[in-house]
């Protein structure tokens, strides 16, 4: 995720402010601003990248999970819920792998 797509995913989802999408997602506000900006407020010469547990984290906002469900399927969701995440980080670009059996 680009921080362009960031801020367009943040925008999509009405949330106005940075403050809102940082308590959706359980970060802080500079955290949002630099995920936006895609370089450290404090050291713009360091690049940052959105992690994939933000990406995923977005995904599932997204597709309207809010809390975490109990982990049942081969991607760690349940149900209807588990076909709805997949579909939206598939339709971002990117593939999952299932959880290898233990």
């Amino acid at each position: 995720m680009t921080p362009e797509q960031f801020k367009k995913w943040r925008k999509g989802m009405g949330y106005k402010s940075r403050d809102a999408a940082a308590e959706a997602l359980g970060v802080s506000a500079g955290t949002i601003a630099n995920y936006e900006t895609g370089v450290r407020r404090d050291d713009p010469e360091r690049v940052v990248e959105i992690p994939r547990t933000v990406i995923l984290a977005c995904a599932a906002l997204e597709a309207g999970i809010s809390e975490y469900p109990p982990r049942t399927s081969a991607y760690g969701f349940s149900g209807d819920l588990a076909s709805k995440v997949v579909e939206v980080i598939e339709d971002a670009g990117y593939t999952l792998t299932p959880k290898a059996k233990r």
